[in-house]
């Protein structure tokens, strides 16, 4: 309800016990003004706080609204089935189309936050790896890297990648697995060329097809769903297992050598802090 607490109009937030906003009329701006402390005795919960960030939001998106939704309206086809495979063609009207972010549509902005993080995830994890692949090109040697590391690696992420695709998961809750995966088999390709084991490379190319077959196609003739729920149970032990020949490798040849801080600590870091705060 409106109020006269001073320049400017002041209007109570939908939905808010504890907060006001405050529409300058001449620079437009908003403010929010928190009177619990002075009218209420109850503290503002996390539900209301999310009430008044969605209304704020939505108040500060007011003024520019009829700007931004031509150019919305003028992307091309291909962006928008985009945003409609990830949100559905409800959420993406809402939220995209007509943006409206306020809290009568909670349910959309904390699906859109949540597939915008997926995605930065996926979009990230396609790159994490390159500064490895960069400095084993750059000094063609495999020094200080331990080729069963990054098998064990690869067979932890396909394993995971199998499981989650074949219980037809959304692919942004676990697209990253792929783009590592696929690096780290480059990696260990490279490993095998560079410290002159090239030979095989065919071997391992060979065995991986073996394994994405069962793993992703073979139905319940080999892998079934109830043995990949083994198998994904297991891969986290994996994944953590497969640092150790690393370690090794380094405590043995005295150095890190070709091996890539960044690599190593954000492509195995960041899934896991990412995925965990989603």
């Amino acid at each position: 309800m409106p109020g006269s607490l001073g320049a400017g109009r002041y209007d109570v937030l939908p939905g808010s016990r504890d907060g006001l906003v405050k529409v300058d009329s001449w620079t437009k701006r908003v403010k929010l003004i928190s009177l619990s402390a002075r009218s209420h005795s109850i503290a503002p919960t996390k539900k209301d706080a999310t009430m008044v960030n969605l209304n704020l939001l939505d108040a500060v998106l007011t003024p520019v609204r009829p700007y931004l939704k031509p150019i919305i309206a003028a992307a091309p086809s291909p962006v928008h089935n985009l945003g409609i495979s990830l949100l559905g063609n409800t959420c993406y009207t809402t939220i995209v189309r007509d943006l409206n972010v306020s809290v009568t549509n909670n349910a959309c902005v904390k699906l859109a936050i949540s597939k915008v993080l997926g995605v930065g995830i996926i979009a990230a994890s396609a790159v994490v790896k390159v500064p490895q692949l960069v400095k084993l090109l750059n000094s063609q040697s495999a020094t200080g890297l331990s080729f069963l590391s990054y098998v064990l690696e690869t067979a932890s992420y396909t394993i995971s990648l199998a499981y989650n695709a074949r219980h037809g998961f959304p692919f942004s809750t676990y697209g990253e697995t792929a783009f590592i995966a696929v690096q780290d088999v480059v990696i260990a390709v490279l490993i095998l060329v560079y410290s002159g084991r090239g030979a095989l490379a065919g071997v391992f190319g060979a065995g991986l097809a073996a394994a994405m077959y069962a793993l992703f196609f073979s139905g319940s003739s080999i892998v079934d769903m109830k043995t990949l729920g083994y198998l994904q149970a297991g891969a986290g032990a994996l994944g953590v297992a497969s640092k150790v020949p690393q370690i090794m490798t380094i405590w043995q040849q005295g150095g890190t050598g070709q091996l890539s801080a960044f690599a190593v600590s954000y492509g195995n870091l960041f899934p896991l802090f990412f995925r965990g705060c989603g």
